[in-house]
C-alpha cells in the first residue's frame, strides 16, 4: 500500500489541516480548521484541487454579497443558480448523490451569483433550465447552455441515474455494465420499471 501524503498543518484556501480523520473507498480525509473558526472535513482531492476552501464560510459570504447586489433573490434565474450550487455543495439536497457526490462541482466563478448572471443571463429566457455539455464535467461557463425544459426532461430519461447492486451510474453506464440494451432500458425507464428491472427486466413470479 502507498504511504499516505501527510497534509498536516498545510493550508488551503482559509483551511488549514489539523490531521487525518479518515479513509473512505481509499480517499483519505482530513479534519481542518477554518480561519473564521469553524471545522471542516474533506478529502485530499477537494483540498488540493481548490474545490474546498473554507468550512462553508466563503460560500455564505458570496451568497449574502449577491443577495444584497443584485436584487434578484425571488427571480426564477436566481432560483436556478441557487438549486444548481445546493446539488454540487449540499449533502442534504435531495439530488446531491447525482451531483456533488460524483464529483460535479459549481466552479469557482459562479459562487458569485452576479458571476453566473453576467455568463448566462443575457441568454437565458423564462421556459429554458441550465444544461451541462458534458455530464461528467463540472457547471462552468464553457460547459453550460440553456436549453427548453421539455429537452432536458427527454434527456434525463436517457441519463438517468440508477442504483443497481448498491453503485450509482448512469443508465448508459449501467446497461453497457450489466450487457443490457440501451434501447432496452431506456424503453423500460420510460416505462416505469425499477431501477434493478431496467437492467435485469420484470422477473416472473
Amino acid at each position: 500500500m502507498a504511504e499516505r501524503l501527510d497534509l498536516t498543518g498545510q493550508r488551503f484556501g482559509r483551511l488549514v489541516v489539523l490531521g487525518y480523520d479518515h479513509t473512505t473507498k481509499g480517499h483519505a480525509y482530513w479534519r481542518c480548521q477554518c480561519d473564521c473558526g469553524g471545522e471542516k472535513v474533506t478529502c485530499t482531492t477537494s483540498l488540493r484541487r481548490g474545490d474546498a476552501r473554507s468550512c462553508g464560510c466563503l460560500h455564505r459570504e458570496a451568497t449574502k454579497r449577491s443577495n444584497t447586489r443584485h436584487g434578484m433573490c425571488r427571480s426564477r434565474i436566481y432560483r436556478i443558480w441557487k438549486h444548481m450550487r445546493s446539488r454540487c455543495e449540499d449533502p442534504n439536497d435531495i439530488s446531491y448523490r447525482y451531483y456533488g457526490a460524483r464529483g460535479v462541482r459549481l466552479c469557482d466563478r459562479w459562487q458569485d451569483f452576479n458571476n453566473f448572471l453576467a455568463d448566462m443571463g443575457p441568454s437565458y429566457a423564462d421556459g429554458l433550465s441550465i444544461e451541462r455539455l458534458d455530464n461528467d464535467k463540472d457547471y462552468a461557463p464553457d460547459n453550460c447552455k440553456w436549453i427548453p425544459v421539455a429537452d432536458q426532461a427527454k434527456n434525463r430519461s436517457f441519463n438517468r441515474m440508477l442504483t443497481v447492486d448498491g453503485e450509482t451510474r448512469c443508465l448508459a453506464e449501467q446497461a453497457r455494465l450489466y450487457g443490457t440494451s440501451i434501447n432496452t432500458a431506456r424503453y423500460r425507464a420510460a416505462h416505469g420499471y425499477s431501477d434493478q428491472e431496467i437492467i435485469f427486466g420484470r422477473q416472473s413470479k
